[in-house]
């Protein structure tokens, strides 16, 4: 092992996808920005680089680089040391719009200059800047094959709590180590790889399977990327909950159905691939809701043209849960032997976690964040904790071809959130 290097392990599919992405492309693929505010009149920059130091020597994550090994391939190198990169801007005496001015530039710039992950770690960098006393704006930045949403919103709850003992002089109490959960992930997928009723489902879902890709259409560059959002309250919320209430299955799959629904009618297809988000923090991990890595992935989702009846719901809702039985299998690994780079253009991301931190987090109020896939079309369903409200997103790729799917796909997706109830 080489110098410096405290351990090293192979990549999962999932980051292995992510890291050839984002070299291939360079353009802030996989590479997710987080925004906050912290308005704290005693808030210390020195504390905060000090509690940032204990979360890198804690958790190995923060530490890792990749080596590439061969053509596609790429191994974890855990350093002994590495120290968090802590930028920081005075825009004192500048006009809010003109602070603002500044750190729209610096978030394009940001995401432009993507890591070197075989050379770079920390993979995460935290960018400070001083708008008034006691206020200031945070950017939180990493690459995707060190982190997923989850282990955000934990990192920054902890570093928020180490931050805090810090200030009260209890230091001892914050220098604790954690258990490297992704090298416990890592092998998990390893022995999933071996179960041969897991390679022989995989086989027999990706069989029929027609690629569902657009030609010629390349991951979103730093300006390229459009949104359409829309916000879902009420009554028309209420409706969809009883909806999904009714048809025995969660309202995740309501919303995978509809979006399956749309792409179905907007690509004039028979069937479509949803490569759906499974989270992979699995019981079997020393610490799963606390771990920090990337332990979720891709679950390629094919649905033939349908009626969101609850018959079909619940057919559905089986398939998910059977691919979810077998999510720990590099599927990807399947389609690399096979030749096939990607199955779909499309992607589908429901979480709840994002709405927790402003809840849990007094020092950092978080604004709002980006996170990038390589798929041309991404829809992101947000449930908040109280279940009270759902924030829909349609990230799409602003080239001609895809501006024109997605606001055909918009359309649809608004017609149906904004249906009358039945």
């Amino acid at each position: 092992m080489s110098e410096g290097v405290a351990d090293s392990y192979p990549v999962t599919e999932m980051q292995r996808l992510m890291l050839s992405k984002s070299i291939q492309h360079g353009c802030g693929v996989y590479r997710p920005q987080m925004v906050f505010e912290i308005t704290d009149p005693d808030f210390c920059v020195d504390t905060f680089r000090q509690a940032t130091n204990v979360l890198f020597a804690r958790h190995a994550v923060l530490r890792t680089r990749f080596a590439k090994v061969g053509e596609d391939d790429f191994m974890q190198m855990v350093q002994e040391r590495a120290a968090p990169i802590i930028e920081c801007t005075n825009l004192l005496g500048m006009s809010a719009a003109d602070q603002a001015a500044v750190i729209s530039r610096y978030l394009a710039q940001s995401v432009a200059d993507s890591f070197d992950v075989a050379a770079d770690a920390p993979l995460i960098r935290f960018d400070l800047f001083w708008r008034a006393q006691g206020m200031w704006q945070l950017v939180m930045t990493t690459h995707h094959a060190i982190e997923d949403g989850w282990g955000m919103v934990e990192l920054l709850a902890e570093l928020e709590q180490v931050y805090r003992q810090i200030s009260a002089g209890a230091v001892g109490e914050a220098a604790t180590v954690a258990v490297n959960g992704m090298k416990e992930h890592v092998a998990l997928e390893i022995q999933a790889a071996d179960n041969p009723l897991a390679r022989q489902f995989w086989e027999h879902r990706i069989a029929d399977v027609l690629p569902m890709m657009l030609p010629g259409v390349q991951p979103a560059h730093v300006d390229g990327t459009e949104v359409h959002e829309f916000a879902i309250t009420g009554s028309r919320l209420q409706e969809l909950k009883h909806q999904a209430a009714m048809s025995h299955v969660p309202l995740k799959i309501l919303f995978l159905a509809a979006y399956s629904n749309s792409l179905a009618r907007v690509l004039d297809r028979r069937q479509v691939v949803v490569d759906v988000v499974s989270n992979g923090r699995s019981n079997r991990l020393s610490d799963p809701l606390h771990a920090q890595g990337l332990f979720w992935s891709f679950l390629p989702i094919g649905v033939s043209s349908m009626s969101l009846t609850s018959e079909m719901l619940r057919e559905l809702h089986a398939s998910v849960l059977d691919a979810e039985a077998h999510a720990a299998f590099p599927v990807r690994k399947l389609l690399r032997a096979q030749g096939v780079t990607d199955l779909t253009c499309a992607a589908f991301n429901y979480v709840h976690f994002h709405h927790d931190q402003p809840q849990r987090a007094a020092l950092m109020r978080y604004e709002y964040g980006v996170d990038r896939f390589h798929h041309p079309l991404q829809l992101v369903v947000s449930l908040s904790p109280d279940t009270t409200n759902v924030h829909v997103a349609l990230h799409a790729v602003a080239t001609p071809v895809v501006a024109q799917i997605a606001a055909a796909l918009g359309r649809e997706l608004g017609a149906w959130i904004a249906a009358e109830p039945t």
